[in-house]
C-alpha cells in the first residue's frame, strides 16, 4: 500500500511518534511518502493519506485522496474543535477521525462530530528504545520530570512539587530517545507529569514522555488532564497542586511498574500501531 503523510515538518522532536509510526509502515513493507510545508512533494498517488493534527487538514484535503485526521491538543482544545469541525463538514475526502485516548473521543462526539467517522488511533512509542534493560527500580535515585517549555506542561508546578527533580527538556537541552531513555533507565524511579489547563484552554492530548517511562517500568505521579485518564490503574493521579503531586510521590511503590510497561508495549507498539492504520486505511477505502 501507498500511505502520505501531511505533515508541517518532518521528522519533528516533539512529534516523535509521527516518524515511529511511518518507519513501522516501511518496515511492514508499504510505501510511505512524506509531505512537509517547506517540502511538499506530490501525494496524489497514494492509497491513503495520515494526517496528525487538524490544523493541516486542508493540506491534506487538498490531495484528492481519502485520508484520516488525527487530532491530538493544541489543534483542537483552544478552539473547541473548530477546525476539526470545519473538515468533517466540508472536506470530501476525509474517510475517518482518528482518537487517540477515550477523552478525545468524547469530546468530538460532544462537538457533533459523527460516531461513525471515528476510529481508534492509538500513537506509536519507540518501545524498542524505551525497553528497561532491568526489571528493577533499585539504585536510581531521581524523580523525573519535562517537556516542551509551554504552559499546559505544568514545570513550574512540578518544579515546586518536587525541587530536586531531574528536568528533561524545557530550557534545557533536549535529549534525542536513546540518550533520553538511557538516562532515564540509570537514573529515574518515578516520573512527575504535572499537566494543567494552560490559560488558552491547550492541554495535553495524552504526553509521549509519559507513555515511554512506562514503556521503561516507572512509576508515575500526574494530574488527571485529557487523555491522560485512559491510564487509570497504571499510574498515580493526583490534583494539580505542589502538595498533592509531593504526597503522590512520596507514596508511590518503588517496585517496577510491569502493569504499566505491558501495556504500552501492546497498546503503542509501532507494529500494532502500523497495522492499525492499514486496517483504517483498508476499510475506509475498500468497502
Amino acid at each position: 500500500m501507498k500511505i502520505g503523510y501531511v505533515c508541517a515538518a518532518f521528522p519533528a522532536p516533539s512529534e516523535s511518534w509521527i516518524r515511529v509510526e511511518a518507519d513501522a509502515l516501511k518496515a511492514a513493507g508499504h510505501e510511505v511518502r512524506v509531505s512537509t510545508l517547506d517540502k511538499p512533494r506530490l501525494l496524489t498517488t497514494c492509497n491513503f493519506l495520515v494526517c496528525h493534527f487538524a490544523t493541516l487538514a486542508g493540506f491534506a484535503n487538498s490531495y484528492a485522496v481519502p485520508y484520516v485526521l488525527i487530532p491530538h491538543a493544541r489543534d483542537i482544545w483552544p478552539d473547541d474543535g473548530a477546525q476539526l469541525k470545519r473538515a468533517v463538514l466540508t472536506h470530501r475526502n476525509l474517510v475517518a477521525v482518528g482518537c487517540i485516548s477515550s477523552y478525545h473521543r468524547e469530546r468530538y462526539v460532544t462537538w457533533g462530530i459523527p460516531e461513525d467517522l471515528l476510529v481508534d488511533y492509538p500513537v506509536a512509542i519507540d518501545v524498542k528504545t524505551f525497553s528497561a534493560k532491568e526489571c528493577t527500580l533499585a539504585g536510581r535515585e531521581f524523580v523525573g520530570c519535562g517537556g516542551r517549555d509551554v504552559p499546559k506542561k505544568g514545570l513550574p508546578l512540578a518544579w515546586e512539587a518536587w525541587p530536586a527533580a531531574w528536568m528533561f527538556g524545557g530550557k534545557r537541552e533536549w535529549l534525542e530517545p536513546k540518550q533520553l531513555a538511557s538516562t532515564i533507565e540509570r537514573n529515574i524511579w518515578c516520573w512527575l507529569n504535572a499537566s494543567v489547563v494552560a490559560p488558552d484552554r491547550d492541554q495535553d492530548g495524552l504526553p509521549c514522555l509519559v507513555l515511554e517511562n512506562l514503556s521503561l517500568g516507572r512509576r508515575v505521579a500526574t494530574t488527571k488532564v485529557a487523555g491522560l485518564r485512559d491510564l487509570d490503574g497504571l499510574v498515580t493521579f493526583a490534583d494539580p497542586t505542589p502538595e498533592a503531586l509531593r504526597k503522590a510521590i512520596e507514596n508511590e511503590p518503588r517496585d517496577f511498574n510491569f502493569a504499566g510497561m505491558r501495556y504500552v508495549q501492546n497498546r503503542h507498539c509501532p507494529s500494532t500501531v502500523a497495522e492499525n492504520v492499514v486496517k483504517v486505511a483498508t476499510e475506509r477505502t475498500w468497502q
